[in-house]
């Protein structure tokens, strides 16, 4: 956990295992920005949290959400016109980009396939392709598909096009 982070100052600390947000069970990591996402900055939560073994209540007023946020391990980021020039992007499509990895233990194992500035423009879950637009799309393609165990991105690299195949850790 970051020192001045908005998770330390809501009271959260290193090691504590996030259970509910709002009265709704986090079952899985990506979950949690969705939900944040889904309320105003400045509105008061609460998080049901397992600290050494015993369950507590924190409550925080949370604040707006970072620019970017990690999903299955990546650290992501709505494309937008800077990060289109930068990466030379031609074209309309739209995405969001990998602007980092974090290895973890709920990091899917070959999520490393994936690398800072692929842009993921599409996901496929079993043989049904969702557009991925922005952030706020992974986060609810992901918390609708709960039982896959496997998914795949579109993704462009460098002017190339390329589908990769990451495992879920359920």
């Amino acid at each position: 956990m970051l020192e001045n982070s908005a998770a330390a100052e809501a009271g959260l600390q290193s090691g504590d295992i996030l259970l509910s947000f709002n009265g709704m069970d986090i079952e899985k990591s990506h979950q949690l920005p969705l939900f944040i996402g889904s309320v105003l900055p400045g509105t008061k939560a609460t998080f049901e949290v397992l600290r050494n073994g015993n369950i507590i209540t924190v409550t925080a007023v949370l604040g707006a959400l970072e620019d970017d946020v990690i999903i299955l391990g990546m650290r992501l980021k709505d494309l937008d016109d800077n990060i289109r020039n930068r990466l030379q992007v031609e074209g309309d499509f739209q995405g969001i980009v990998i602007v980092g990895i974090e290895n973890n233990e709920k990091t899917p194992e070959n999520i490393d396939q994936l690398r800072p500035d692929d842009i993921i423009t599409d996901m496929i879950i079993q043989k049904h392709i969702h557009p991925i637009h922005d952030i706020a799309a992974l986060q609810k393609i992901l918390n609708d598909a709960d039982n896959a165990s496997a998914v795949a991105f579109r993704v462009w690299r460098k002017g190339r096009r390329l589908v990769i195949a990451v495992e879920l850790n359920n």
